[in-house]
């Protein structure tokens, strides 16, 4: 499941997953991103993931095609979560991510206000 968070403005976008995204809300997700890249042209994006227990394999396939192919669309990517394991994925991550120009960050939960302000500072 998930939803588009009500801080969202201009090129920045937040996004509340929680448990599993199966294809069809990740199809959904995608068609969200598409449309505000075309709004916007470079975005930035604040994912909070509660509770968040992956992909389909479907939906795994079909984001990384996505980003692969939207890579020089994304400025920030910060990720919002209370796991270990999410921050070791972003640290794994990253120096992908600045091959391909995207800046990503993690934050614990409670610095959601900072992953906010610093996804949307220039």
């Amino acid at each position: 499941m998930h939803e588009i968070l009500p801080e969202s403005a201009g090129n920045t976008i937040g996004i509340r997953i929680a448990g599993q995204l199966d294809e069809a809300a990740h199809q959904a997700l995608i068609e969200k991103l598409d449309s505000l890249i075309q709004e916007q042209s470079k975005i930035n994006v604040v994912a909070v993931l509660t509770d968040f227990k992956g992909w389909s394999l479907k939906a795994t396939i079909k984001d990384f095609n996505w980003v692969m192919k939207h890579a020089k669309d994304i400025r920030r990517f910060a990720v919002v979560g209370d796991s270990k394991w999410l921050e070791w994925c972003v640290a794994l991550d990253q120096p992908f991510d600045k091959l391909i120009g995207i800046e990503e960050k993690y934050f614990e939960e409670e610095k959601l206000a900072d992953a906010w302000a610093w996804a949307k500072a220039e």
